[in-house]
């Protein structure tokens, strides 16, 4: 087998001019075509299949560094290659996807008859004991990192084939389906957002090459491009803690056809990688390697006046501070105290010169009339002026510090989720205890309708335009509130998530005119379908919903909700708010969401302190 090794780009995209150029003279016409997604990130796989269809070869898509396909990672190849050993507990095994065409089927149907004849891996225990001892210890192999080209050993060892073992299967089936992937993906990414704002604020000559916007991040890899001094610069991170690592080991192959791969030989030189394992999180991260960064903790000089206010000065702060959420409102508040049996404490937050500027709600748990949990979900909340996240913390460390003994308080801020944000919050010695946070967006009611509507995704639209046509009348109201909730109850039943409780949604709807309800009828009468959302401030949210199957044939959603933004303008809301975009248990239903074209955001998450 004959191996051709083509040139690659400073964006670790194929040389195409040369690839072409190389299938063009060359007599023998190559039978495979491997396109890389380095570092999980997604490459132009578009390009190699046009390529491929266009000299009749098989496209592989080499996915080793991809946990998880997304957008068009996978899509194009004939065969696609993963392998998850490289990022998940098992000491072996690969997998090997194929789309069903017809010039792959054959391959296929014969690569799985060889596979049956293959022997299978014995169990490695000795692997397995490993890894427990570097968990339970701590204890890592340290990689040397030497700088200039990095060139593999030359030994190409002919690696015997062998079915994947029975324990990394049966590891892989029990532990980690697809949720839990996307959860693992969406540790590697803060990890990574963390890991390229503490190597900004090191040494900005560093660049990151991956970011964010990998679905599912291999490494945190960084270019040594613009620095001068390269061996300094790595020397100064392995110092600081940081685990370097180089890459990529480049075929010795190559070695003597320097001028044909000179980028490859240069991204020898300047890449490092730093590992952001899903096992590490952004606190460990900060804990370790952020310290220089980390800053004493403050009492606010603001004066909290617990208890004073009035429910009408309340709902007017409410309504001019930023981040009005439902958490946060009177109405959801005295909910909480009187059905769920909290004690309910509320404070407004004023200058030396009393002047109001923010408000926060914190609820306590009893055991036999003594306190014993603290907790407070989406505040304290501010003017938009003093909204700082300076501010936030300060304010929460003058209450811990006024609740007596070692009593849990837990937060979780209104403080959106980006690596400075994360690095200040853990300098105030608060511990995650949910890192995933709070996903969410919202579309601004101050602009016109029609623009509102020109802003919604095409397809989204489309399926407005349809649900429109329907013989369907929305009705706004409550009189049918008690029998719209015995539905939810069944849906939340048979579907087998929690939702908003019964009660608390009766409580809403019995005592305050908070919630706003759009439910929506065929020609018959019958009930299609329905949503409720909570009105604070000047924000609706999104509480619950329901769709038929009916409702769903005819894009009742999207009638629902646009019906709903539209009513919230009209009663004069600025905000609206989806209620949660939420990609790991409710893809299906963040997908819908995100095609209003929404401002997301996503808080940080909760934090506890004794």
């Amino acid at each position: 087998m004959d191996f051709y090794y083509y040139p690659i780009g400073e964006d670790l995209e194929p040389q195409w001019k040369a690839v072409e150029e190389y299938a063009r003279g060359n007599c023998i016409a190559p039978d495979f075509f491997v396109f890389v997604h380095y570092f999980g990130m997604e490459k132009n796989v578009s390009l190699a299949a046009d390529f491929c269809k266009r000299h009749n070869i098989l496209l592989i898509e080499d996915c080793a560094h991809v946990l998880l396909a997304k957008g068009k990672i996978a899509s194009k190849g004939d065969f696609v290659i993963f392998s998850p050993h490289k990022q998940i507990p098992i000491s072996d095994g690969a997998i090997l996807a194929y789309n069903e065409l017809e010039k792959t089927v054959e391959l296929w149907n014969s690569l799985k008859e060889e596979y049956k004849n293959l022997p299978c891996r014995p169990k490695n225990n000795r692997w397995y004991v490993k890894k427990v001892i570097q968990k339970l210890f701590k204890a890592h192999r340290k990689l040397p990192y030497y700088s200039g080209v990095h060139l593999g050993s030359g030994n190409i060892e002919r690696v015997s084939v062998e079915r994947v073992s029975k324990k990394s299967e049966n590891v892989l089936r029990s532990f980690y389906d697809y949720i839990e992937l996307k959860k693992i993906c969406y540790v590697r990414r803060d990890n990574l957002s963390m890991m390229n704002y503490l190597i900004s604020k090191i040494d900005k000559t560093i660049l990151p090459v991956s970011d964010e916007q990998t679905f599912a991040p291999y490494y945190a890899v960084f270019s040594l491009k613009n620095t001068t001094d390269k061996k300094q610069a790595v020397q100064n991170l392995i110092a600081r803690g940081f685990p370097v690592l180089h890459w990529p080991d480049l075929p010795r192959d190559i070695m003597d056809k320097r001028a044909e791969h000179e980028t490859a030989f240069a991204l020898s030189e300047d890449i490092i990688t730093i590992p952001i394992h899903q096992d590490i999180t952004p606190q460990k991260i900060c804990k370790t390697l952020g310290k220089p960064f980390l800053i004493k903790p403050r009492k606010t000089e603001f004066q909290i006046i617990w208890n004073k206010c009035t429910k009408e000065e309340w709902e007017n702060l409410l309504e001019r501070v930023d981040g009005s959420n439902i958490p946060q409102d009177w109405t959801y508040g005295e909910a909480k105290r009187d059905v769920e049996g909290w004690a309910l404490n509320r404070a407004i937050i004023q200058t030396a010169d009393g002047k109001s500027i923010g408000l926060i709600q914190m609820l306590t748990k009893k055991v036999f009339n003594i306190p014993v949990a603290f907790r407070v979900n989406r505040g304290p909340l501010f003017l938009h002026e003093y909204n700082t996240v300076d501010n936030h913390l300060q304010v929460m460390e003058t209450i811990k510090k006024e609740i007596a003994g070692i009593r849990p308080v837990f937060y979780a801020p209104m403080i959106c989720f980006f690596p400075e944000n994360n690095l200040e919050i853990f300098s105030y010695k608060w511990n995650v205890s949910n890192m995933l946070g709070f996903p969410s967006g919202t579309i601004d009611l101050t602009i016109p309708e029609e623009q509102i509507r020109k802003s919604f995704d095409s397809k989204w639209r489309n399926q407005l335009v349809a649900a429109e046509k329907n013989d369907i009348a929305v009705i706004n109201n409550s009189e049918n509130f008690v029998d719209l909730v015995k539905i939810y109850s069944k849906d939340k039943a048979e579907r087998g998530y929690d939702g908003i409780p019964n009660n608390i949604l009766e409580y809403l709807n019995q005592n305050e005119n908070v919630l706003d309800v759009y439910s929506a009828y065929d020609s018959e009468g019958s009930l299609l379908g329905f949503d409720i959302f909570y009105m604070h401030g000047q924000t609706s949210t999104y509480l619950v919903g329901w769709n038929s199957a009916d409702g769903r044939k005819y894009c009742l959603n999207n009638l629902l909700l646009y019906k709903a933004i539209v009513g919230a303008k009209a009663k004069g809301m600025q905000i609206f708010d989806l209620g949660g975009i939420e990609d790991i248990y409710t893809e299906n239903v963040a997908k819908f969401k995100r095609g209003t074209k929404p401002m997301e955001y996503r808080l940080v998450g909760e934090f506890v302190r004794l």
